[in-house]
């Protein structure tokens, strides 16, 4: 009788350890695509090896994207088919990747014709940064933005007086756009709730500067 009672107990413990493997099993799910749906994402990426470029997307609804960069605004298409992302950027493939579950992007191949290359990216919160009447300062550039879609740059710190006031930006997800002159652009993703990264590129330099500004 011990022996049989021994037995069916171990056959309990075996079967329940099994509807715990299957359990864990079945709760590994791949992505729907809802996930991705009204999500903002940011990251880096670099044109064939070159600078590090902040870079943010805009996952909308009906497989549709923006890409934003210092270059342009992009619109795209994107697709989730069995945890596989898809993503074309005016109209050509760009890069596949796959969606952990803290909602970064692993496994990134590039395919982009244009020699883009996604570094890194992952989702970030829906609740915009307010911007107007906050300043943004490093020691080599600073950010004061003002109503209605405008801002002041500074050459330095704070401390010194604007270079260029009531420059016109436009925002589209984390990114932020603005030209100080034609040709003359700059671009920044608001990585965090005080942290920006941004890129600037004059039109007779073909060197693209970064530079990292924090809210003061």
């Amino acid at each position: 009788m011990k022996k049989q009672f021994i037995f069916t107990a171990i056959s309990l413990m075996l079967a329940v350890i099994g509807l715990n493997s299957c359990k864990k099993s079945s709760d590994t799910k791949t992505p729907d695509p809802v996930v991705l749906k009204n999500t903002t994402w940011i990251g880096e990426f670099n044109y064939n090896g070159g600078t590090s470029q902040p870079m943010s997307i805009v996952f909308g609804d009906g497989g549709t994207m923006t890409w934003s960069e210092l270059k342009s605004e992009y619109q795209g298409s994107w697709t989730l088919t069995n945890g596989l992302l898809t993503v074309n950027i005016n109209g050509s493939p760009s890069f596949t990747a796959n969606i952990s579950s803290d909602k970064m992007l692993t496994n990134i191949k590039n395919t982009d014709a244009t020699g883009r290359k996604l570094v890194n990216a992952a989702q970030t919160a829906s609740d915009d940064v307010v911007l107007d009447g906050t300043k943004w300062e490093a020691t080599s550039v600073s950010l004061v933005f003002k109503a209605g879609s405008k801002l002041d740059l500074i050459f330095g710190s704070l401390i010194n007086p604007p270079t260029y006031t009531n420059i016109i930006y436009t925002k589209k997800g984390k990114g932020i756009k603005f030209s100080l002159a034609a040709g003359y652009d700059w671009f920044t993703v608001v990585s965090t709730s005080t942290i920006m990264k941004g890129v600037n590129m004059a039109p007779s330099d073909p060197t693209v500067y970064t530079f990292f500004v924090t809210k003061q």
